[in-house]
């Protein structure tokens, strides 16, 4: 569920990880404001913004994000008036696409709970051109077992571990304490 995912994200950030996290929620627009309201370190992504590190960015329902380099900054670009790609707006795939050429030494990718198997095209890019480390949910703690099921039986999965257990596992993987 969406208060899962944000739970974890809340958590990451309350374990002290210094990376930005993007985060990819299929849900209305004006569901993501009251939820990030929880802390300042959970944002809205923005046209823009520059990654920083300790902050939650959460993908605007309706509009696709992706990751660019300028200069020396990685920054979002929001975009509401691409499509929808396979009927999803936003895409993980186009998110984790966006990284693919970015000069980036190592990904974690996570994938939680929902229908289908939005991210793992993105991941297999990803996984063609960089170091990446996938943490799938586990099938017992999510609402809906697909996107964390399709990523596994495509072979990119790392890890398993139930919901409670991904702040955990991405420390353990990125090393950040």
């Amino acid at each position: 569920t969406v208060n899962n995912m944000l739970k974890a994200a809340a958590f990451i950030l309350l374990a002290g990880m210094g990376i930005a996290l993007l985060l990819v929620i299929l849900i209305a627009r004006k569901l993501t404001r009251p939820l990030i309201s929880i802390t300042g370190l959970i944002k809205e992504a923005a046209e823009g913004d520059v990654l920083k590190k300790g902050t939650v960015y959460i993908a605007q329902g309706g509009s696709q994000m992706r990751i660019v380099r300028k200069g020396s900054d990685y920054v979002i670009t929001e975009n509401a008036n691409e499509p929808a790609r396979g009927g999803l707006k936003p895409c993980a795939d186009i998110m984790y696409e966006s990284l693919v050429d970015l000069d980036f030494d190592d990904i974690t990718c996570v994938i939680l709970t929902g229908m289908g198997g939005d991210g793992t095209l993105g991941i297999k890019q990803l996984n063609n051109k960089k170091n990446i480390y996938v943490i799938a949910q586990n099938e017992a703690t999510c609402t809906v077992y697909g996107m964390p099921r399709v990523v596994a039986e495509a072979g990119l999965v790392d890890e398993v571990v139930p919901l409670d257990a991904v702040a955990d596992a991405i420390t353990k993987n990125v090393g950040v304490h």
